[in-house]
């Protein structure tokens, strides 16, 4: 039977293996983001309830100019920085290895503190990893810290990272001289989080299936205003319209019937889709 799991700034459903009986890698064994890594780390994200966010966080993202010989190197490094953030007394972090396309891994995170920073501890961030990933030729002006102001703040992370699939270049640009990569996230600390799954008959998925569609057609079809040389132009994503309207299509038809979806769709726009595949109005 399908399953519907509503989570706070996010959708899921689809249907459950019949027979699960597939031999699972090891934890660590990783290479590169899988379909499945990047699902989990899409469905924390999606569950973390910005209200509920307290204290002080900032956003960064760490580069190194060097490959690490090895991705033990890499984990070596990432461990380093966790360890320096939790001596600062961090109480949540969240982190993600992507790549360059150059090939060199580069880490996204969030880390929270209980005291908002002094200005001394807000420029140490960046420095913390330049001193702990100094044998790779890191950069000070490379790196880059931004505060996280408000739910507001976190939404914006979070449309920059749950947004990203397995396809994405920044997730699959693994080095070639790395046979496996390890974890590529992760999460310490308490996170305030929420879902809930319900069932749903098959009519209803076909149904929630087609709502999702449509609501990822007209989020598409949104107007984007830039400035250009001072005349504003509305930029269209050819792209993204055409992957929103062929979303439910794959070659193989049966598999068509059966693809499930997953969403950015806050959680009141989620119940409200649910009541209308139950009742119809």
């Amino acid at each position: 039977m399908p399953i519907m799991r509503l989570y706070n700034n996010g959708l899921t459903s689809g249907n459950p293996p019949m027979k699960n009986d597939h031999k699972r890698g090891l934890r660590g064994e990783t290479s590169g983001w899988t379909a499945s890594a990047s699902r989990s780390n899409t469905r924390f994200l999606y569950s973390v309830v910005p209200g509920d966010l307290d204290g002080y966080g900032y956003a960064f993202t760490f580069t190194i100019k060097d490959l690490p010989p090895t991705p033990g190197d890499w984990e070596k490094l990432r461990q380093k920085i966790v360890k320096r953030l939790r001596r600062m007394g961090f109480t949540r972090l969240h982190w993600l290895t992507e790549w360059q396309r150059r090939g060199v891994p580069h880490l996204h995170g969030c880390v929270y503190f209980d005291e908002p920073l002094t200005t001394e501890q807000f420029h140490g961030l960046s420095k913390h990893w330049v001193a702990a990933s100094s044998d790779f030729n890191p950069s000070i002006q490379a790196q880059n810290v931004k505060e996280i102001t408000s739910a507001l703040g976190w939404l914006e992370y979070l449309s920059k990272h749950a947004a990203r699939g397995v396809h994405h270049y920044q997730r699959n640009g693994k080095p070639k001289e790395w046979d496996k990569t390890g974890r590529m996230w992760g999460k310490s600390g308490t996170w305030p989080t929420r879902m809930t799954q319900t069932d749903i008959s098959m009519t209803e998925f076909h149904k929630l299936r087609r709502l999702c569609r449509s609501w990822r057609i007209a989020d598409a079809r949104k107007p984007k205003i830039v400035s250009v040389d001072g005349v504003k132009v509305n930029l269209v994503n050819g792209k993204r319209i055409k992957s929103a309207r062929t979303c439910l299509q794959h070659r193989d038809r049966n598999l068509c019937t059966v693809l499930g979806v997953s969403e950015w769709i806050n959680e009141d726009l989620a119940l409200r889709m649910l009541d209308y595949i139950k009742t119809g109005v």
